[in-house]
């Protein structure tokens, strides 16, 4: 795919690659933002082949990295690929644990001069939320920890769309975000940031698909 801001150049995003769009002017920023959050219209997002497409159809939008809840945003997918690779047995334990359950609650209602029953759906997916299935809540303040859960549930998940979040560069050092490019390339997943005001922005963005838009809206790259 490739992206652009209205009037600069178009950015390619690939799997296995970070794209960062950074800018040192406030105006611009807010405008890439609001464009993602259907405020605004100042992004333009197309296929390889240039046929247009909307933003919400390429890039999964996450907006500011410490909003981020990869659990909940992500939950159906999670409990759908969780199930899909259950082992048989297991599987088998699960709904005979199930079965046992339903027959001690029907025996425990016999004592209500009611018509009442306790049945069975076999529906794991059912049984796995009804335990709060969840990502682990001690990510929820670390943005690298966040930021790694989201591609390795994108990978793990076989998610087409590119991960989009603003603000990471004002949490990760250095040495965490080479850590994060290294996961994306292993996880070959998409990864594109919005960032305000990054300083050596070149040293930083090192070996990534970017564009810098400094106060004058002229873009380097």
């Amino acid at each position: 795919m490739k992206i652009a801001y209205v009037t600069h150049d178009s950015l390619d995003i690939e799997s296995g690659k970070v794209t960062a769009i950074c800018t040192a002017s406030k105006s611009v920023y807010l405008e890439i933002i609001r464009s993602f959050n259907n405020a605004d219209d100042k992004l333009f997002l197309c296929s390889d082949d240039y046929k247009e497409m909307e933003l919400k159809d390429g890039i999964d939008w996450e907006g500011d990295v410490m909003e981020i809840d990869v659990g909940k945003k992500y939950l159906n997918e999670l409990l759908k690929k969780s199930v899909e690779f259950m082992p048989d047995e297991l599987r088998k334990q699960v709904y005979e644990l199930e079965r046992q359950t339903a027959t001690a609650l029907q025996d425990s209602i016999y004592m209500f001069d009611l018509p009442l029953i306790v049945s069975m759906d076999n529906d794991l997916k059912k049984t796995l939320k009804n335990y709060h299935f969840s990502v682990d809540s001690s990510i929820a303040y670390d943005p690298c920890a966040i930021i790694e859960n989201d591609i390795k549930i994108h990978a793990e998940c076989a998610l087409k769309k590119a991960i989009g979040v603003s603000g990471l560069a004002t949490y990760l050092t250095p040495e965490e975000f080479n850590y994060i490019k290294d996961l994306v390339k292993e996880m070959d997943v998409p990864l594109l940031m919005i960032d305000y005001n990054v300083s050596d922005w070149k040293s930083y963005f090192d070996n990534c698909n970017v564009m810098y838009i400094d106060e004058d809206f002229i873009d380097w790259h």
